[in-house]
């Protein structure tokens, strides 16, 4: 008989799986209908938005900044890294503003 902290722990799994596998769905949906190149351009054109950005605010504000690319887990995560800007010295991720 398996306690219910077995159980919770059982369906948290289940739900990170049933979670990766609707991420991965509603990607292959979104890009069902485009090609390989185009994709990559699209990918390439918001880089260069994003380079842009950066260069405007190193030129005009003297902040640096560095692009971190983690490729560990289900999805790859793009963060941009603020280089000694949190306290204490350490690096810095740039963090969405839900509002």
């Amino acid at each position: 008989m398996t306690t219910l902290q077995q159980q919770m722990e059982s369906l948290n799994s289940q739900q990170v799986i049933l979670n990766n596998k609707f991420d991965k769905l509603t990607l292959e949906i979104k890009f069902q209908d485009k090609t390989v190149e185009e994709l990559e351009q699209k990918a390439l054109q918001h880089v260069s938005e994003i380079s842009s950005i950066l260069t405007h605010l190193r030129d005009n504000y003297g902040k640096r900044y560095k692009l971190h690319s983690g490729v560990g887990g289900e999805r790859i995560n793009v963060r941009v890294l603020e280089p000694g800007a949190a306290q204490g010295g350490y690096d810095r991720y740039l963090e969405l503003n839900e509002n």
